[in-house]
């Protein structure tokens, strides 16, 4: 089930309320969300004032996508003809974050492997970004993990749960986009995920939220980890100033935004991220 939040468009499943960690900034507790993305996607949405959405033609695990099947098959008799019409006419977009603090940082990191070091990781206050995305309806999901068969042997949320909510068909469809195998557990992923309907969205890979301005809503920017005890000292100071040039392209986007580093190859720091301080490198 989804509730709205502040009375806006903006819908949070009842899950995640209690699951989002906190930051603390000048004394004050913040929910946020994290996103690793690639640093010149960043630039250019911030540059651009746009939010990226992307389609499920675009995800990169196919078994994310059962549902479409299930739609495309006939299905008449587990969802009414009036219901499946809407449903197939309906377009899901999403923007895949996540609430992990740190836990399996190395896995979130490898992800990227073949550009990670042009990948950075974005923390958002929870409730400014939500505030930024209000002008759109927007459904956020957490994902649910499940055992492979089960995916491959899938079957969709039914209405059973849904029955009393008005919003009862894009409460399905956004539910049956946040499945994925057990595999991908350590993403503990959320969604903010966006429907629109009409066969003029049926082969977009992308949708963006246009004219907002994120940067209020940028608390953290943690810049990739390097295992400097694996180069040379030519090639130290070559990826120190690239980091150091990461640094003041994202202080001048985001000039109230800290700027960390992630410590996971730094044998020397007890903390996993630390602030970056291109004085002292």
């Amino acid at each position: 089930m989804f509730s709205s939040i502040n009375d806006s468009s903006v819908m949070l499943s009842n899950d995640l309320k209690n699951k989002l960690p906190i930051i603390r900034i000048n004394g004050v507790g913040k929910q946020f969300v994290q996103k690793y993305l690639r640093l010149d996607f960043f630039i250019n949405s911030i540059k651009e004032k746009y939010f990226y959405m992307s389609a499920p033609s675009k995800w990169d695990d196919p078994l994310e996508t059962k549902y479409l099947d299930f739609l495309n098959n006939d299905n008449e008799n587990k969802i009414s003809p009036e219901d499946l019409k809407e449903l197939k006419n309906m377009y899901i977009f999403c923007s895949c974050m996540t609430y992990n603090d740190s836990d399996n940082e190395e896995a979130s990191w490898r992800s990227y492997d073949s550009d990670r070091e042009q990948v950075i990781r974005i923390s958002y206050d929870f409730n400014k970004l939500c505030g930024i995305l209000k002008k759109e309806k927007i459904f956020i999901g957490e994902v649910k993990y499940k055992p492979r068969k089960e995916i491959i042997s899938w079957t969709p949320v039914n209405y059973k749960i849904l029955s009393n909510n008005n919003n009862r068909n894009e409460v399905l469809f956004v539910n049956n986009f946040c499945y994925k195998q057990d595999a991908y557990r350590y993403e503990k992923e959320l969604r903010f995920c966006i429907i629109h309907c009409g066969k003029h969205y049926q082969n977009l890979d992308s949708y963006v939220i246009k004219d907002i301005d994120l940067t209020p809503a940028v608390i953290q920017i943690t810049l990739p980890p390097i295992n400097y005890n694996k180069l040379d000292e030519a090639e130290k100071n070559s990826k120190l100033r690239e980091q150091i040039k990461m640094y003041s392209l994202l202080k001048k986007l985001c000039p109230d935004a800290t700027i960390c580093v992630s410590n996971l190859y730094n044998p020397n720091e007890i903390t996993m991220t630390s602030v970056f301080n291109p004085k002292t490198k």
